[in-house]
């Protein structure tokens, strides 16, 4: 699949070269996946995670909170770059991710669930002792043990929802409003 892009691109959340707002839609050159195709697209504030066909994940934009997955000291990351886990030779095959205000959520093939960025309100599901957190896998041990498998994943700015193929649902993060449900 293509990627077509539009809108600000300040901090290159859409990857396109300049640092400018981009009012006409915009194909992103494959070359930049290194040639793979796209299957999926989580759009955070101000960066973006790409999911290819092979299950790599690549991605771009703001990164202080390590929320991109990419490693390094910058703050923003300008162009596309394939994230990379500590262990490259058990390298997870990642089939989709969600992006909240400054965290991402992957999910695996396997049902594996890793984490990166802010951790600060709980939203990685960590807790709040730990307050960023760089491409970890979250323990299935963090839900009970009647929770069944993880189905699907969906962040909201600074929260989590955990739904599993029983239908329970699991949430963690930021409950200042209310948008945890208590």
């Amino acid at each position: 699949m293509s990627v077509i892009v539009c809108g600000n691109n300040s901090q290159y959340q859409i990857s396109m070269p300049s640092g400018m707002i981009h009012v006409v839609p915009t194909e992103i050159d494959r070359n930049r996946f290194s040639g793979r195709s796209i299957k999926h697209v989580a759009c955070g504030e101000r960066f973006t995670t790409f999911v290819t066909d092979d299950n790599r994940v690549f991605s771009c934009g703001l990164n202080k909170s390590m929320q991109t997955g990419v490693l390094g000291s910058e703050d923003v990351i300008w162009r596309v770059e394939e994230v990379h886990f500590h262990n490259e030779k058990e390298k997870p095959k990642i089939n989709y991710a969600t992006a909240g205000s400054s965290h991402t959520i992957m999910t695996t093939v396997n049902n594996e669930i890793y984490c990166t960025g802010s951790n600060y309100f709980g939203q990685c599901g960590f807790g709040e002792e730990t307050t960023k957190v760089f491409l970890s896998r979250l323990p299935q041990e963090s839900f009970s043990t009647d929770a069944g498998t993880i189905a699907k994943v969906v962040c909201g700015g600074d929260e989590t929802l955990f739904l599993t193929y029983t239908g329970r649902v699991w949430v963690t993060g930021r409950n200042k409003y209310g948008q945890l449900v208590s």
